[in-house]
C-alpha cells in the first residue's frame, strides 16, 4: 500500500506499508533534489504517525471513514486530497482511493466520526 499526496508538488513525503513484511517505509524528496527520494523505516513522530492511522483503517476497509473525516475537517484554503493505492505485486491487480486530507494531531484526527463497521 502506498499513500502519497494527489496534484502537481516539488516537494512531497509519503509512505509505503510492505503488506508481507509488516514493514512502513517513509520517503520524501525536497525542493533542492526533487527527483531524489530519501527512504526510512523511522517515522520522525511515531506517537504521531497519521501515515500508520490512514492505512490501518484502509486495511480495515474503512476508506468512507477517511473520506468523511475529510469531509468535516472544514480547512480553511487549500485542501489536500490523498491517494492511498493498494498493489498486489504478485497478480498487479491495483486500487486507487481518494479522500480528502484532515487534521491530526496527538494520534487522532483533530475532529472525529465514529467509523462505520
Amino acid at each position: 500500500m502506498c499513500l502519497i499526496p494527489n496534484g502537481i508538488v516539488k516537494e512531497f513525503s509519503g509512505v509505503v506499508y510492505d503488506v508481507d513484511n509488516k514493514k512502513y517505509y517513509y520517503f520524501k524528496n525536497s525542493k533542492k533534489y526533487p527527483r531524489q527520494l530519501s527512504v526510512t523505516e523511522n517515522y520522525p513522530y511515531p506517537n504521531d504517525n497519521y501515515y500508520k492511522f490512514v492505512i490501518d483503517n484502509f486495511r480495515n476497509r474503512k476508506i468512507d471513514y477517511l473520506k468523511k473525516l475529510g469531509e468535516i475537517s472544514n480547512l480553511s484554503g487549500y485542501t489536500a486530497n490523498e491517494s492511498i493505492y493498494g498493489i498486489n505485486l504478485k497478480s498487479g491487480a491495483k486500487k486507487r482511493y481518494t479522500f480528502r486530507g484532515f487534521l491530526f494531531m496527538n494520534g487522532k484526527p483533530t475532529r472525529d466520526i465514529k467509523p462505520k463497521n
